[in-house]
């Protein structure tokens, strides 16, 4: 993680990581980087859920999380390990 990213929990075993600055690419990389570092530790399971925006002002970000929500809802429907992303347009 770089010192500009931000991770908070959501609640349950859900969590947020906040990667401003960051490409589509570049953020699933990091999500599979997750996927592969859960795979060898004590996790049996990760789903992602990316959500991604070119720009996004302050009262967007409702519809942000909701993109992501919608992401990490197909990884789950996908099976163990999986992430898929959306882009807010």
């Amino acid at each position: 993680m770089r010192g500009t990213d931000t991770v908070a929990r959501i609640g349950g075993d859900e969590f947020a990581v906040i990667l401003l600055g960051c490409r589509e690419s570049d953020a699933e990389r990091f999500a599979q980087r997750l996927i592969e570092a859960a795979q060898r530790g004590e996790m049996s399971s990760i789903s992602i859920g990316i959500g991604t925006a070119h720009r996004i002002e302050d009262d967007e970000s409702a519809r942000l999380r909701a993109s992501a929500d919608r992401a990490l809802y197909r990884a789950k429907q996908a099976g163990r390990c999986a992430w898929r992303s959306e882009t807010l347009t």
